[in-house]
């Protein structure tokens, strides 16, 4: 044993000052010539010697064989004055503004520079995807064939790459990752290997706790089909916690799971009926006069006869008998409204022999419990014409009912969320009647993506005259002033680009009549200025080889 060895192990407290370090290296002859070091420094000294000598003289390992050279990059390269505001945003400088840039850069032909493509795979985020991958060019790829995590730069728009991912990386990812990269792995998986990936959960379900297995359940919701049934209806039997159960059960819907769609189906249509009233006939004035002899035909009425007790089978399927949220409606009618929220409403119409539509025109305005159980089923299924029907049925209820339940009020937001763009985009323009309204804000503020032309050209026109209106002595600190500010961080990235030179020129009333617009207007326009440079920028470059004008 070393006398160093043999230090370590036992301690210096009962060794002699003058005992000799001995390494056996030609370290020892310098720690002999330190005579008034304490022994205590002269074994650090000594340890410390050894580990760099031993580092010095280590054979190095066999180095992997060096990867292929990056190819040449074929497509031009964007010009620096683009790239330094797109790197600017992905390091925060307004971050919010990058989808919208990426929309404005869109198929050219140009692609990034390398350092900037570097730093935007870094920073990307999923739903970005599709708009950065046209602009990633030979260099981008090459790094990404050497990165499991930006396999996606390797497919094509619309189509997969099975091959150009590493699977066995992401399976490894699956076994030992954090669950934010398990997430991402599971997603790659779902792409590629489906049912290979269903069989991962499967495995290790049981390990997983509550939160994160809700967290996968909405991945494997990401692109359900028919085959995940049989996974969904074990978790649904089998589950331990019931927020997982009822989350399973809302995939196997919608999933297919024919059999319980079908007896949810069954149970919401014996619950109702649609009723055609006798026709009133004309007035004693139309007939007197001629104008009409026809009868008037009254709208449908739904009749609803929600269930005395829960039935064995009902609770079953995973219906509870449970006090409704905020007691808005009865327990018997909450049984009824959860049905509806699990039913294909279209399905249910077709049962009772009627179309879509007809049940949702027939609900009276105290059957908020059952408005309320349409709308669910109608965003569970992604049924986007329906929820628009719904969505005006809302707006026809006395605004009393609608104020009186609070899921009713999200449930309307949500229900633009799921019609198509023009038909959300019409709906939140009827709302912005003047600038006083603020009844448009909330169905706006959850829309993600660019707005719609029509809402853009509303919203700079009627903030325009809300500020012309603070110039002339109207608050800024009302219900509408609150709203108007509360939606400019939205709209400095969501404006289409047709609105933006209107909005860089708002109107600006004066520091004595309004501080807060006076701190709030400058943000909100060196946002706008930011976007407006980029499509300058954009309009000045030539057409590239391949690309499209925009």
């Amino acid at each position: 044993m070393s006398t160093l060895l043999e230090l370590a192990l036992l301690g210096t407290a009962d060794a002699p000052p003058d005992l000799p370090i001995l390494t056996g290296t030609g370290v020892d002859a310098l720690i002999a010539q330190r005579v008034d070091d304490p022994i205590e420094r002269k074994v650090l000294l000594a340890a410390g010697s050894v580990a760099v000598l031993e580092r010095a003289a280590r054979l190095p390992t066999e180095a992997p064989p060096a990867p292929q050279p990056c190819p040449d990059e074929a497509c031009p390269i964007l010009p620096d004055s683009i790239s330094r505001i797109l790197v600017g945003l992905m390091r925060g400088e307004h971050r919010d503004l990058l989808p919208a840039a990426l929309d404005s850069l869109g198929p050219r032909g140009y692609v990034l520079s390398p350092s900037a493509a570097a730093a935007l795979l870094r920073r990307v985020q999923p739903r970005s995807h599709e708009a950065v991958r046209p602009l990633l060019g030979a260099r981008a790829r090459w790094l990404a064939a050497h990165n499991p995590s930006w396999a996606w730069v390797l497919e094509a728009p619309g189509q997969t790459a099975a091959d150009a991912v590493d699977l066995d990386a992401a399976k490894a990812t699956w076994e030992e990752g954090t669950i934010a990269a398990r997430a991402r792995a599971l997603r790659l998986l779902r792409e590629h290997t489906p049912d290979e990936a269903i069989g991962l959960l499967f495995a290790g379900w049981t390990q997983e706790s509550v939160k994160n297995r809700l967290r996968l359940l909405d991945i494997v919701g990401e692109a359900l089909r028919p085959e995940d049934g049989r996974f969904l209806e074990h978790l649904v039997s089998n589950d331990r916690s019931q927020r997982v159960k009822d989350a399973a059960r809302r995939l196997l819907v919608r999933a297919g799971g024919a059999d319980l769609a079908q007896r949810l189906v069954g149970y919401a249509v014996a619950c109702l009926r649609v009723e055609l009233p006798e026709a009133k006939k004309g007035g004693l004035v139309a007939r007197v006069f001629g104008r009409s002899k026809a009868k008037q035909q009254l709208p449908p009425v739904l009749q609803v006869t929600p269930p005395n007790a829960l039935d064995p089978a009902w609770e079953a399927d995973g219906i509870q008998d449970v006090e409704p949220p905020g007691k808005r409606w009865g327990r018997k009618t909450h049984l009824l409204v959860q049905v509806l929220s699990l039913a294909d409403p279209a399905a249910v119409a077709s049962a009772l022999g009627l179309d879509a539509q007809a049940p949702v025109l027939a609900v009276q305005n105290d059957d908020v419990g059952v408005l309320v159980g349409l709308s669910e089923g109608a965003l569970l299924h992604q049924q986007e014409p329906l929820c628009a029907m719904l969505w005006d049925r809302w707006q026809r209820m006395p605004e009393a009912e609608r104020r009186k339940d609070q899921r009713a009020g999200d449930v309307q937001g949500r229900l633009l969320g799921g019609m198509s763009e023009d038909d959300r985009a019409e709906r939140i323009v009827s709302l912005m009647t003047d600038a006083d309204a603020t009844l448009w804000w909330p169905p706006l503020a959850v829309v993600e993506t660019t707005w719609p032309e029509a809402v853009g050209q509303r919203w700079v026109r009627l903030l325009d005259l809300h500020l012309r209106g603070v110039q002339g002595g109207e608050s800024d600190g009302d219900a509408a002033a609150l709203t108007w500010r509360s939606s400019l961080t939205s709209a400095g990235a969501r404006l289409p680009v047709s609105c933006l030179a209107k909005a860089a020129a708002l109107y600006e009333p004066t520091f004595e009549k309004s501080p807060r617009w006076s701190r709030a207007l400058p943000e909100f326009k060196s946002r706008i200025t930011t976007r407006l440079q980029l499509e300058e920028a954009l309009a000045a470059l030539p057409p590239a080889a391949g690309g499209s004008a925009p």
